[in-house]
This record gives C-alpha cells, sequence and structure tokens, in this order.
C-alpha cells in the first residue's frame, strides 16, 4: 500500500478494489476479507491513491449499513472513495443471505435510492421504503468527506444503460475487446456528455493484468482481462484512452509475479505515458 502511495508523490486513481466473499467454486481464494475492514488499512496508511469497491453487491447489504461504512472509508482517507455497486454474479451466494434477498436485481432501485439519499449531501427531508423509515431532518452523521459519495454501477446490474447514466456518477465495466468497448463509451457519451460538459460522467474499465516479463510478448486470452508484456499493453491503453475510456482498474492477483514487480514496471514504463489529472493531454488514469 505504501509503494502505492509514496511520499510526494501523486499516483493515478487506481482504486484498491475490496474482496467480496468467496464461492469456492468460483476460485475466489484470494478475496476473503470483508471490503470495509480491508479498505480501513489504506485509508489511513495512503494519503493520495484512491479507494474503492467494485463492487458491493447492494443488495444483499442494508444501505444503511453500506452508507456509514462507505462514509467511515471516504472520510478516514480524506475523501477518496468510489463506492462501486452491483448486483453480484454468484447466485450461489444468495440463499446465505435469507429469502429478502431471493430477488437482488429486483431489489436494486430502491437500495439505490435509499443509499443515495443517505450519501448524497445535506438530508432535509425523510425517506420511506420497504428498507426502512426516515423521519425528516433524520441523516448519516457523519456525513462523506465532501457531502456527496460518489456511486458507480459495476456491469448493467438489469437496468438500462439510460437508468445508469441517470442515477449512477459513472459506470464501471468489465474488460472488453476495444471494438466492442467504444460502442459501449459512445453510447455513455450521449447520454452524459464529453469530458468537461456539465452532464459529463466518467466511463471505467476494469479487469485483471498479468503482466508477461517479456516486455513484446504477444496477447494471450485472458477471461475478463489482459495477458502480454509491456509494449502491446501500452498500445493497447492507448486504443481505450482514444476510445474514451477515463479510467482502467487493474486486478494483478493472478500474476506469478510478485506484485510489486508488476506495479514497479507499470509505474516506470507505463505510468508517464498517462500523466496525472492536471498535465494534459491524457485523461486515462490506470
Amino acid at each position: 500500500m505504501r509503494r502505492a502511495s509514496p511520499p510526494g508523490t501523486r499516483p493515478p486513481a487506481a482504486p484498491v478494489h475490496a474482496a467480496r466473499r468467496g464461492a469456492p467454486c468460483q476460485g475466489d481464494g484470494g478475496q476473503l476479507f470483508d471490503p470495509w475492514v480491508c479498505l480501513g488499512a489504506p485509508a489511513t496508511a495512503t494519503s493520495r491513491i484512491t479507494l474503492g469497491t467494485a463492487s458491493t453487491v447492494l443488495p444483499l447489504r442494508h444501505p444503511v449499513h453500506v452508507a456509514k461504512a462507505a462514509a467511515s472509508v471516504d472520510l478516514l482517507s480524506g475523501g477518496r472513495m468510489l463506492l462501486g455497486l452491483a448486483v453480484g454474479d454468484r447466485p450461489s451466494e444468495v440463499p446465505a443471505f435469507g429469502p429478502a434477498a431471493a430477488d437482488p436485481a429486483g431489489r436494486l432501485t430502491e437500495s439505490w435510492a435509499y443509499l443515495r439519499h443517505l450519501t448524497g449531501g445535506a438530508v432535509t427531508t425523510g425517506h420511506s421504503s420497504s428498507l426502512g423509515e426516515l423521519a425528516p431532518g433524520i441523516g448519516m452523521v457523519p456525513g462523506p468527506a465532501f457531502g456527496r459519495l460518489p456511486l458507480l454501477m459495476t456491469g448493467r446490474g438489469g437496468r438500462t444503460v439510460e437508468w445508469i447514466a441517470e442515477h449512477a456518477d459513472g459506470w464501471l465495466h468489465s474488460a472488453l475487446p476495444p471494438e466492442i468497448q467504444r460502442a459501449n463509451t459512445a453510447r455513455w457519451r450521449r447520454l452524459t456528455g464529453e469530458p468537461g460538459s456539465p452532464g459529463f460522467k466518467p466511463y471505467a474499465q476494469a479487469g485483471y493484468l498479468v503482466l508477461d516479463e517479456n516486455p513484446r510478448a504477444a496477447p494471450r486470452p485472458l477471461p475478463q482481462g489482459w495477458a502480454m508484456g509491456r509494449e502491446p499493453l501500452l498500445d493497447l491503453f492507448k486504443t481505450y484512452e482514444a476510445g474514451g475510456v477515463d479510467q482502467l482498474m487493474l486486478n494483478l492477483r493472478l500474476n506469478s509475479r510478485p506484485a510489486q514487480d508488476v506495479m514497479a514496471e507499470l509505474a516506470a514504463h507505463l505510468l508517464p505515458h498517462f500523466p496525472t489529472p492536471g498535465r494534459p493531454p491524457a485523461r486515462l488514469h490506470i
């Protein structure tokens, strides 16, 4: 964590994604920690790197608990929390949460509205839903560091892109081939505007990265991710940038090399091609 946020530097927004509950058949043995306990460590051990979830399965948690946990991380980190939300992709986990969680996709809209009410700024009106009642003037104390907590939709959640554009602060999608990604971002831009416009909302893409020790190693198939050397990877990321991707989120856990070695190679050979905000012209954050 300290390597990701060294003193005197400003690393790009590279969220440290908290793990979800593991289904052994899914190969999640390395993702067993509770996300909110896990996020407490980088919140206090780092000072600049962006933190987040990708994603919290909102319908399986009460929105009041999610709001309180996320706001706490946001405050402890000085406003560096991005809350990625999803309906989940592990049906085998759902029965463990009882009958109330039987329809995660159906619960998303109501859970999202409750969460937004609690994390969207000053609370002056009440909120009523099947998930709970808040009287006028009752809210969460303390709230997010900057008043409103950014909420990102991960995937589609059974919703239309129009719904996501209206309710989310950004859209986080899994790794896609460049031609499919360009179609996705083009549709997103039509709904939310181009960078710099009043309605602009970022488009992010997340995936596994296996970085080959041979810098020229050709791409090879990797489900939900990328596997190749750094030179073709740079070309690919530049293609994503040109296609409208604002942020890339990389999961390094499938590498056989130590993660710190992969991070050092990315920092030395890729990050200089994608300057941090305030250093145009690049916008892509890795």
